[in-house]
């Protein structure tokens, strides 16, 4: 009953959702383009009993990468896809696991789509990363006996105050998991609460902390400092900005360059479409920015600011990095992933908003390896402490991959579960 209401103020919200696809199709036309697959207007023949990944956006197709491809070493034969919601997703799926699996945008969570692509694909098994928990998406899989597993599943404090005000609705999608796969004890026990039998769910781990670097990092980044021109300046990164973020990281920069005439500061905004406001902010500062995708032959002694505005980079650019802010942490975003910076070996900071990682930030945290910043006045002091001393910068960095050693093993566990379910289907479903 309560799913049908769900489907009931999906029709009422319809024609609004209507005049948003129209007005974003306006500004971005690639999106447009994207429309009739968002609405499950595919021909999926091709990929019958396809093994089923969906993640969200860029972050979650970096974090399943290695885990998709050790699934399809163990089942070569089996049809492999990866659905995302975002084109930077896209761009990711096709980059890392384009040799073997095929990428389409997810539909929306509406039945009619949702329907027309289980019954064009007729998938085996179906992978969700994290939470994208979408009530017809689950229910028509249900229905068609397909298991859905939630993999890397995290449940913070705040998301569980928002899933339990729709308690009935959440209680019936969660029931209808086949598994699981939960980050910590603390994730596991807020899924219990909200309706997940105990005996369909366990802890893994994270497998955010099984990334590995590409191969050839370490010469790509030296070729990266060395066509910059930037020689030994101190360079610091503030990476998955948000709006009200910028602001203060360049006047924390600002302040940086009076005792630090030579330092540059890397800005990734979270979307690379907003390069060009923070280049305006940043002059409105008094400052030099480049964008990243238009350096040739150095960035200049002038410039110390470099705007990202480019996809897949950003573990080169921490690599550039002697120090790194984590972005979406200053505002109520819940921050961003802590383990990439740690990967390349670099002090952290992050702002007080961490609900996202809170497990994750507690780790660094307990190691020494993130410190905690709340505007910019203490960036400014802990930046400053790190760029005049190397060997700490050095120290510290070697404790952020510690902490990244001593976390690893979920994607094999991750894997482990998935076989064991995958082995338990059969083709009956695709009748």
């Amino acid at each position: 009953m309560i799913i049908c209401l769900y489907r009931l103020l999906q029709l009422l919200a319809f024609p609004f959702f209507l005049v948003f696809l129209g007005m974003r199709s306006f500004r971005e036309p690639d999106f447009a383009k994207s429309i009739p697959q968002r609405f499950g207007c595919n021909k999926l023949q091709h990929l019958e009993g396809a093994i089923w990944f969906h993640a969200v956006s860029a972050g979650e197709v970096r974090a399943i990468a290695a885990l998709m491809r050790l699934m399809h070493s163990q089942f070569p034969d089996q049809p492999f896809v990866v659905t995302t919601m975002t084109s930077t997703g896209a761009d990711q799926a096709k980059k890392l696991v384009g040799d073997f699996a095929s990428h389409f945008f997810a539909p929306y969570d509406f039945r009619g789509g949702v329907k027309r692509v289980f019954g064009s694909m007729k998938p085996r098994i179906l992978v969700v990363v994290e939470t994208e928990l979408w009530p017809n998406l689950i229910d028509v899989a249900a229905q068609k006996g397909v298991p859905v597993v939630l993999i890397n599943a995290r449940m913070s404090a705040k998301s569980a105050l928002g899933y339990k005000r729709i308690g009935p609705l959440s209680r019936q999608v969660l029931r209808k998991l086949s598994f699981v796969g939960a980050q910590y004890p603390a994730d596991m026990t807020r899924f219990v609460e909200l309706g997940v039998p105990e005996n369909k769910i366990g802890v893994l781990g994270n497998i955010k902390f099984d990334l590995v670097l590409p191969e050839g990092h370490r010469e790509e980044v030296s070729r990266i400092r060395e066509s910059w021109g930037i020689g030994n300046r101190p360079v610091w990164i503030s990476a998955s900005t948000h709006p009200g973020e910028e602001e203060i990281l360049l006047i924390a920069h600002r302040r940086i360059l009076m005792d630090f005439k030579k330092a540059v500061m890397i800005l990734v905004p979270r979307h690379p479409n907003r390069a060009e406001s923070i280049l305006v902010l940043a002059s409105k500062l008094g400052m030099s920015a480049s964008r990243l995708s238009q350096i040739s032959g150095g960035i200049g002694a002038n410039v110390s600011i470099v705007v990202g505005d480019t996809m897949g980079d950003l573990l080169y650019l921490y690599g550039v990095s002697n120090v790194a802010f984590v972005g979406g942490s200053l505002v109520s975003s819940g921050g961003h992933n802590p383990v990439e910076p740690a990967l390349c070996g670099l002090p952290i900071l992050m702002g007080p908003s961490q609900f996202n990682f809170q497990e994750v930030a507690r780790f660094f945290l307990s190691k020494g390896a993130l410190k905690i910043v709340t505007d910019a006045d203490q960036i400014v002091v802990e930046l400053a402490a790190l760029l005049t001393d190397t060997e700490e910068i050095d120290r510290i960095g070697q404790l952020s991959q510690q902490v990244v050693s001593e976390n690893i093993g979920a994607t094999e566990r991750t894997l482990y579960m998935l076989a064991s379910i995958f082995d338990q289907t059969d083709d009956s479903h695709c009748e």
